[in-house]
């Protein structure tokens, strides 16, 4: 064949050859954990559009509506696996995480949603006896309580500031895993413990669709952020920061949008909201120029 020939060949080829394109795949941890995640018929998604309504899900659909090029799988998980996977440097992603020093060894971290911090969670008609009439406690003098039983899931974090305090030796709080999300209130709810701690929209979310026998009340913490910074986390190597920032682009061009700045506010009553419009405005008008102040 002549150099003429081979070169028409060759062009030929390189026109009519279809372009070979990318598709990076996110493997995204998720729970069944109202209203964190809401899977329908508690079934693991295959597909974004099979994504439920809860806050993790809604993080989801709206950073894979921009991030075009990305296709996702789902692993359905408890938090325990879920950190393991992570610590095991597995190639995953999880939508609604809390950093803390232990986690930032293992993971990239982008800040996505404004959360308020957890509460502590009592049965109403033991308030008296257990001497927690205040509207507030301090975690630290509570989780030193020998006379209280109080228990927390394995493998959560509720932030930096309340992580050191209820690991540090001598706290009273104790960790179990949950056989299912929101076990721990069940078992509060059967007077099998005294207190727990949890986010307040799984308390808002459970005390509406799980029909408790007894009303819970939930106490702020003083001493803890009023408010914490949720994130998305991806493995700590080189896949998980080319992910993470790619994943971070598209947060920003979300934050303007209401679809997405009321993902975490559609859960709270309208009380919350109102108390606290103004620092959510902030908080997303700083997300969006990536002028976050952050710990």
């Amino acid at each position: 064949m002549s150099a003429k020939a081979l070169l028409v060949l060759s062009c030929t080829i390189l026109i009519c050859s279809p372009a070979r394109s990318e598709n990076k795949e996110i493997l995204w941890m998720l729970s069944d954990w109202p209203p964190v995640y809401i899977l329908n018929n508690h079934q693991t998604p295959t597909q974004p559009a099979e994504l439920g309504s809860g806050v993790g899900d809604r993080v989801i659909k709206e950073i894979m509506g921009r991030l075009p090029g990305y296709s996702s799988r789902f692993i359905q998980a408890n938090i325990l696996r879920t950190w393991a996977e992570f610590a095991a440097n597995k190639n995953i992603c999880y939508a609604t995480a809390y950093k803390n020093p232990e986690r930032e060894k293992i993971a990239y971290f982008t800040p996505v949603l404004m959360a308020l911090a957890p509460v502590v969670v009592v049965r109403h008609e033991r308030r008296g006896p257990l001497g927690l009439l205040a509207p507030d406690v301090t975690i630290r003098a509570l989780s030193s309580r020998t006379d209280l039983k109080g228990y927390i899931d394995r493998g959560r974090s509720f932030g930096a500031t309340i992580d050191e305090i209820v690991n540090r030796n001598g706290s009273n709080l104790l960790r179990q895993v949950e056989s299912n999300e929101g076990h721990l209130l069940q078992l509060l709810d059967s007077d099998r413990m005294d207190y727990t701690l949890e986010i307040p929209i799984v308390v808002e979310y459970e005390s509406r669709h799980l029909l408790f026998q007894h009303r819970l009340d939930v106490l702020t913490i003083e001493d803890s952020p009023k408010f914490l910074i949720g994130y998305v986390a991806c493995s700590k190597n080189e896949w998980g920061k080319t992910v993470i920032n790619d994943i971070a682009l598209a947060v920003r061009k979300a934050a303007a949008t209401p679809s997405f700045q009321s993902i975490y506010t559609d859960m709270l009553p309208p009380d919350l909201i109102n108390a606290n419009r103004g620092q959510y405005k902030h908080f997303y008008n700083n997300l969006e120029k990536n002028k976050l102040e952050l710990p």
